[in-house]
């Protein structure tokens, strides 16, 4: 229950700018901005889930911009 509250957390604050690149999609690079928001619902989930497991167990944190 924990981990589905901190995905759908998680998908909120990402979908306000809509300038999120998920790790799985973060090797192809800037250019694939935003084409994580115009996939059907349920890839937006798992993927919201499988991020918000990666930031429980300390997986795959890595600095993407300066701030």
């Amino acid at each position: 229950m924990y981990v589905h509250f901190v995905a759908c957390f998680w998908f909120y604050i990402v979908n306000v700018d809509k300038v999120w690149i998920p790790p799985l999609d973060y090797i192809y690079g800037w250019e694939e901005q935003g084409a994580f928001f115009e996939k059907d619902s349920v890839y937006k989930y798992i993927l919201s889930f499988y991020t918000s497991c990666l930031f429980l167990f300390g997986n795959d944190l890595g600095a993407r911009t300066d701030t």
